[in-house]
């Protein structure tokens, strides 16, 4: 462990059986430029793999005198949100920035550039940026895919923020607040809920540079994403999270991905629910004023006509 030197960034930093990625995930961290001190913060949650013992090697060829590392090797697993929560509140930086243990930035500047930007976007809560989605090696091509795509202003409110498809973890800095969402509610998507929470203090910030990879791997959530058991907890963690915040953009943000993703979940699965689920869903759908907004209703009209539900 080394000693902390009252950082300006704290880089909070889970990892779970990574041994494969995380040498590059704390590597990209080393290599950081920045005029000011940061610390690197990993919790791992008692990985079954080598995890600890490349962790301890990588940690011990940082040379960057403006970067001290703290590591906590958990002794029993806590699970991946209460293992995100500890590293959270073990962050004392005046900004935090994300950074799982399978995936790594691209820029040796991404955090000096992020904390220009919100000293001068002083109505910015949290900023990001685009990143590369890469496969499990990492490579990064011509032809890899960057996201998100085709923003055009510098800052967006909750509905614009909300409104995107998505943008990576691995880009987010904020302002550094306690975030209580996520240890109230039981919930896999910590990090959707710190944006919306975040949201509540400011607007999103955006930079038009590619400074950060995704990695797409066998273990991560997104291979999961359309799964049924994953889009039946989606949906009905939207469905909290509709009654927990207070701001009415926020809230609408929420509903539109709620409508959405109910939506996504009645085309790929509809054919395998009983009727009586089909119209439990029906009557959720018209208890939703944005439903009879023409676009959704439009969406939906056809799709409930093929599985004739009325």
């Amino acid at each position: 462990m080394q000693s902390n030197r009252n950082p300006v960034v704290s880089i909070c930093m889970i990892t779970y059986n990574h041994e494969a990625y995380i040498a590059q995930a704390i590597l990209s961290v080393i290599e950081q430029k920045t005029d000011f001190n940061f610390e690197l913060v990993i919790s791992n949650d008692c990985s079954t793999d080598s995890t600890n013992t490349v962790i301890e090697t990588v940690i011990k060829q940082n040379t960057n005198s403006r970067l001290s590392i703290r590591y906590y090797n958990q002794s029993s697993n806590l699970g991946m949100m209460p293992n995100f929560i500890f590293t959270l509140d073990s962050c004392t930086g005046k900004y935090v920035a994300l950074l799982e243990g399978d995936d790594f930035w691209t820029d040796p500047l991404k955090l000096q550039k992020q904390v220009d930007f919100l000293g001068k976007n002083k109505d910015c809560s949290f900023c990001f940026h685009k990143a590369y989605l890469v496969s499990e090696t990492g490579e990064i091509t011509s032809d890899t895919h960057i996201y998100p795509e085709d923003i055009k202003a510098n800052t967006l409110n909750a509905s614009k923020y909300l409104a995107l498809n998505s943008s990576a973890t691995c880009s987010l800095m904020y302002r550094s607040i306690e975030i209580k969402s996520i240890k109230r509610m039981h919930h896999s998507h910590g990090d959707f809920m710190l944006y919306c929470e975040l949201l509540h203090h400011g607007k999103a910030g955006f930079l038009d540079s590619v400074m950060s990879a995704y990695r797409k791997h066998d273990f991560g959530v997104s291979n999961k994403l359309n799964s049924e058991a994953y889009m039946r907890n989606r949906i009905n963690e939207l469905k909290t999270e509709l009654n927990y915040f207070k701001s009415k953009a926020v809230v609408d943000g929420i509903r539109k991905k709620y409508l959405l993703k109910l939506f996504k979940f009645l085309k790929l699965h509809g054919h395998k629910i009983s009727d009586s689920e089909k119209k439990e869903i029906l009557n959720q759908l018209r208890k939703s004023k944005l439903y009879y907004n023409l676009k959704f209703k439009n969406l939906f009209k056809r799709l409930l006509r093929k599985m004739k539900i009325h």
